[in-house]
């Protein structure tokens, strides 16, 4: 297991674990645009030369910026990201990212830790 570290501000950890960056939002987490540059910049600093898969906890997020949206679509140089988290507010914010935004990766919603990482299997380091 890989950590980077970041200020003490962060609302996010990132780490590395095998071949899958997970990602885990302080609960009810806010994001916004600097705090969607900084997740892309430590993803970078994590996996510089290969593409992984990303698991993402949300933790009853509260919401996103669209400026964090579009940067988590079009800034993140992933094989494909699984989101988890289990209460109708997280599945609303997936959909809407996938549907709106578009990320040129496979993404898909989960309510286990444990379904989404037998998912991201299938969709190894590009």
């Amino acid at each position: 297991m890989i950590a980077v570290g970041g200020p003490a501000e962060d609302s996010f950890t990132a780490e590395l674990r095998g071949d899958v960056v997970r990602i885990e939002w302080v609960a009810g987490s806010t994001v916004t645009d600097h705090e969607a540059f900084s997740l892309v910049a430590r993803v970078d600093a994590l996996c510089p030369d290969v593409c992984p898969p990303m698991l993402v906890v949300l933790n009853e997020m509260v919401s996103l910026s669209r400026g964090a949206l579009k940067t988590f679509s079009h800034g993140l140089n992933i094989a494909a990201m699984a989101l988890v988290g289990p209460s109708p507010v997280d599945r609303l914010l997936v959909s809407y990212f996938t549907e709106v935004h578009q990320p040129p990766y496979p993404t898909r919603h989960f309510t286990t830790v444990e379904e989404a990482t037998m998912w991201l299997k299938d969709h190894p380091h590009a």
